[in-house]
C-alpha cells in the first residue's frame, strides 16, 4: 500500500476488475480441492476421519432452523465471536461494510446516522430499509422509518452475526427484500465469569463495558453495562450512549423459559452536509453545516423480550417469543430558512412470534416442516413545532402473518424447499397541521393483503461443493415517514413487491472456502423520494441484478488471506417519467470489494490488514447525472492484538487499531439538493458528508472465570 493516499476517481474501479477473474478461477478449482486438497499432506483414515467442522458453517436465519451452509439455498455468511474480534472493527456497521453484498453509508462520523443496505437498495432517496435486522429474534427496525439504529447495538455484546442476502419475505415478511441480518448476543451459559473491556481513541473517544454471566443449577443469568462517547471527527458530531441490559433463563428437561431487558440513554449531534463554499471555510471538511447549529437528538429506549421453548417430542419443538420496544426521541433541527424544528416522537412496538417445528422422516427421507404465526403492532406519535406552526401525526399499523415451510430431502445430496407467507397490514394515519393560516387535517387507512412464496433446490455435487437455485417473492410496506410526511398530503403509496431468482455455488475444503452468487430481481412499485415534486412515490419497475463472490484461503498454519467482490447494477426500467426512466439508481456503487490478510502468530498475537475498495457513486437524487458524483476510495485498517491466557482462570486482551491508515479523504454520503437560501438558492447543489480520516484506538480487557 502506498504511503500517500490514492484519490484518483478511477483507482477503485481499476483495482476491482481483476477480482472477478480471481474469484471465477478459484471457484472453478473447488471441484478438485473438495476431492483432494493439494495442501493437505495427512493420510486419511476412513474409520476415524470426521467431516470437517469449520467455524460458522451452520445457518439458522436462512431457514429459521439449523441447516449446514452447504445445504442452504442462498448466499449466507456467519461471523462468530472469534472472527468478529480478529477484524478489529469498532462498531457493527464497520464490520458489515467488509462483507459481500452489503453497502454502508454514514452522514455523521459518529455511530449514529449510519445506513446499511443489501443488493442495491441503498439509493439515498428511500426513507425505509429493505434489510431486516433482528437481535436474538427480536425485530429492531424502527417503527417510523424501517431503518436500524446501529448505535444501539454494541459490538462487544455480540456472539455471532448471520447475514442472509436475498429476498426472505416468505419467512420474515416486511423489510426482508434485500436480506436479513440476525444478531445473536453473547450466551450467558457456563461457569460464572466477569469480563471488563476499555478503549481510548482519537477525537476523545472512550468505550468500555463490564459484564457478568453464568449458570447455577438450572438458572442462567447475565448483567452488562456499556458506555461509549466520542467527539467525532467533524465539528458538532458528539455522541454519548449509556446502556444496561440483563437476562434470566430457566431450563428444564424438555423446556426453557427466559426474559431479557435493556435500557439505553443516548445523546447525539448532527454536523449536517457541506456545500462547495462551506468546504472552503477554515475548518474545511471537518466543519459542520453553518445552518445546523444546535442540531441534536436525545434518545431513550428500552425493550423487554421473553421466550418459551418446549419439546413436545424429540422431533417436535414449539417456541413462542413476545417482545416490546419503546423509544422516545427529542430532536432539535435548526435552519436559517424556517427556524428551529422541535420534534418529539414516541415509538412503541409490540410483537410476538410463535413457531412449530417438526423434524420427522417421510418414507425414509429427511423432512422438516415449519409453521409459524406473527403479530406486530407499531404506534408512532410525532409532534413537530416550528415557525410554520404545529404538526401532529398519529400513526398505527398492525400486521398479522402466517407462514409455512417444507424442507424435503429427496436424497442425502438433494434438498427441496418450498414455503409461503400471508401478511395483512392495517394502517391508521392521522395528521393535523395547526398554522397561522388555519387548521388542516388528513387521514388515511390503507389495508394490504400480501403473499410471499418461495421455492429452492440445493444439490451437493461433491463433499465440499454444492450449488443452488432459488425463486422468491418479497415486499416492503410503506413506513410512517413515507406515508405521513412533514410536508404535503398523505400519499397513497403501495407496498413495493419483488420477484427474484438466484443461482449460486459454494465450496469448502480444509484450506479454501468461498461462494459465488448471481441474482436478478424485478421490483414493482419501489418506494422513492421524488426530489422534483418533493414527495414520496412508487416507481413502476426497477431491476436489481448483481454478483457476490467471496473467498478465504488458509495459506499455512498461521496465515490466511481473504477477499470479496460485489457488483450491484440497479436500473429504473419501467417508469414513464423521463426524470427516472433508464437511469441507474444512485448512491450504491457498481463495483466494490474487500481484500485482507490475517496472521495468527506465536504468543497469542494476531495481525490483521483489511483494505475496503469502493467504486464511483452517483449523488442521491441526481438521476440525470447533472452534478459530479463521488469518486471511489480505498480504506486500509490495521489491527494488532495480543490475547494471552494468563492463568486457568484469567485471560487478557490488548488491541491497537489504526483505521484509514493511508489517510484517505473521501465522503461517506453525497446528495443533490435544492437549498432554500444562500448563493445556491433554487439551484441543484452538491452536498456531501465527509468521512473520518486516519484515526486510532487502543483497548485493554480481561475475563475472570470464577
Amino acid at each position: 500500500m502506498p504511503g500517500s493516499p490514492i484519490r484518483r476517481a478511477e483507482t477503485a474501479e481499476y483495482k476491482l476488475q481483476p477480482l472477478i477473474v480471481v474469484f471465477t478461477a478459484t471457484l472453478i478449482a473447488f471441484g478438485s480441492t473438495a476431492i483432494a486438497d493439494p495442501l493437505d499432506e495427512s493420510v486419511p483414515d476412513p474409520e476415524n476421519d470426521q467431516p470437517i467442522q469449520q467455524v460458522g458453517e451452520v445457518s439458522i436465519t436462512a431457514t429459521r432452523a439449523e441447516r449446514d451452509l452447504m445445504q442452504t439455498a442462498g448466499n449466507v455468511t456467519v461471523l462468530d465471536r472469534e472472527q468478529i474480534e480478529s477484524t478489529g472493527a469498532r462498531t457493527v456497521p464497520e464490520l458489515l461494510r467488509r462483507q459481500a453484498g452489503l453497502f454502508v453509508t454514514s452522514t455523521t462520523t459518529n455511530p449514529a446516522g449510519v445506513q446499511v443496505e443489501a443488493r442495491g437498495f441503498n439509493n439515498g432517496g428511500a426513507l425505509g430499509s429493505s434489510l431486516l435486522t433482528q437481535v436474538d429474534g427480536r425485530r429492531v427496525n424502527e417503527a417510523d422509518t424501517g431503518n436500524t439504529d446501529w448505535s444501539l447495538i454494541p459490538l462487544d455484546q455480540i456472539e455471532s452475526i448471520e447475514i442472509v442476502l436475498g429476498t426472505a419475505s416468505a419467512i420474515y415478511g416486511d423489510n426482508a427484500v434485500g436480506g436479513v441480518i440476525n444478531i445473536r448476543t453473547l450466551p450467558s451459559e457456563g461457569l460464572p465469569r466477569l469480563t471488563a473491556r476499555g478503549r481510548i481513541g482519537r477525537h476523545d473517544t472512550y468505550d468500555g463495558s463490564v459484564s457478568t454471566a453464568g449458570t447455577w443449577r438450572n438458572v442462567t443469568g447475565s448483567l452488562r453495562f456499556t458506555g461509549f462517547e466520542t467527539d467525532g471527527y467533524r465539528d458538532r458530531s458528539n455522541f454519548d450512549n449509556k446502556r444496561v441490559d440483563g437476562s434470566l433463563e430457566y431450563a428444564g428437561d424438555a423446556f426453557a423459559i427466559g426474559v431479557k431487558s435493556g435500557y439505553d440513554d443516548n445523546k447525539r449531534e448532527f454536523p449536517g452536509s457541506l456545500d462547495p463554499l462551506e468546504r472552503m471555510l477554515p475548518r474545511g471538511r471537518r466543519g459542520a453545516d453553518p445552518d445546523s447549529v444546535g442540531d441534536e437528538s436525545k434518545v431513550e429506549t428500552y425493550f423487554v423480550q421473553a421466550w418459551a421453548e418446549y419439546f413436545l417430542a424429540d422431533d417436535i419443538k414449539l417456541r413462542v417469543e413476545p417482545y416490546y420496544n419503546h423509544r422516545t426521541d427529542d430532536v432539535l433541527i435548526s435552519t436559517t430558512a424556517s427556524g428551529p424544528f422541535d420534534i418529539q416522537t414516541t415509538k412503541k412496538t409490540v410483537g410476538a412470534d410463535a413457531q412449530l417445528r417438526i423434524d420427522r422422516a417421510i418414507y425414509g427421507h429427511a423432512n422438516r416442516f415449519i409453521a409459524g404465526f406473527e403479530f406486530l403492532r407499531n404506534a408512532v406519535d410525532t409532534d413537530s413545532a416550528s415557525n410554520f406552526g404545529l404538526l401532529l401525526i398519529d400513526s398505527e399499523r398492525e400486521l398479522y402473518s402466517g407462514y409455512l415451510q417444507e424442507e424435503f430431502s429427496i436424497s442425502e445430496d438433494l434438498l427441496l424447499t418450498a414455503g409461503v407467507r400471508i401478511d395483512r397490514a392495517e394502517y391508521d394515519i392521522q395528521t393535523e397541521n395547526i398554522s397561522p393560516f388555519g387548521v388542516t387535517a388528513d387521514r388515511a387507512r390503507p389495508d394490504f393483503w400480501l403473499w410471499s412464496p418461495r421455492a429452492s433446490i440445493n444439490y451437493v455435487f461433491l463433499e465440499g461443493l454444492s450449488g443452488y437455485f432459488a425463486y422468491s417473492r418479497g415486499f416492503r410496506l410503506p413506513n410512517f415517514d413515507e406515508d405521513a410526511p412533514f410536508f404535503g398530503a398523505v400519499p397513497d403509496l403501495d407496498p413495493q413487491i419483488s420477484d427474484s431468482i438466484e443461482v449460486g455455488i459454494k465450496g469448502r475444503s480444509k484450506r479454501v472456502s468461498g461462494s459465488l452468487a448471481l441474482y436478478q430481481m424485478w421490483v414493482k412499485d419501489e418506494i422513492l423520494f421524488d426530489p422534483g415534486n418533493f414527495t414520496n412515490t412508487n416507481l413502476k419497475e426497477v431491476r436489481h441484478r448483481g454478483i457476490e463472490a467471496s473467498i478465504d484461503v488458509t495459506v499455512c498454519e498461521w496465515l490466511s488471506v481473504y477477499g470479496n467482490y460485489t457488483l450491484d447494477d440497479v436500473r429504473i426500467t419501467g417508469e414513464s417519467d423521463r426524470q427516472f426512466r433508464g437511469h441507474r439508481m444512485p448512491t450504491t456503487p457498481l463495483h466494490r470489494g474487500t481484500v485482507g490478510a490475517l496472521a495468527r502468530l506465536p504468543w497469542a498475537v494476531e495481525i490483521n490488514a483489511n483494505l475496503n475498495l469502493v467504486g464511483n457513486r452517483d449523488l442521491a437524487n441526481d438521476f440525470g447525472g447533472d452534478l459530479s458524483g463521488l469518486p471511489g476510495y480505498q480504506v486500509l485498517d490495521l489491527l494488532f492484538a495480543w490475547r494471552p491466557t494468563i492463568t486457568e482462570y484469567l485471560s487478557g486482551e490488548l488491541t491497537v487499531g489504526v483505521y484509514n491508515a493511508a489517510n484517505e479523504k473521501y465522503d461517506g454520503f453525497g446528495a443533490s439538493l435544492t437549498p432554500f437560501g444562500g448563493p445556491f438558492a433554487f439551484m441543484p447543489t452538491r452536498f456531501v458528508n465527509p468521512a473520518t480520516e486516519r484515526t486510532w484506538q487502543v483497548g485493554l480487557g480481561f475475563t475472570v472465570n470464577l
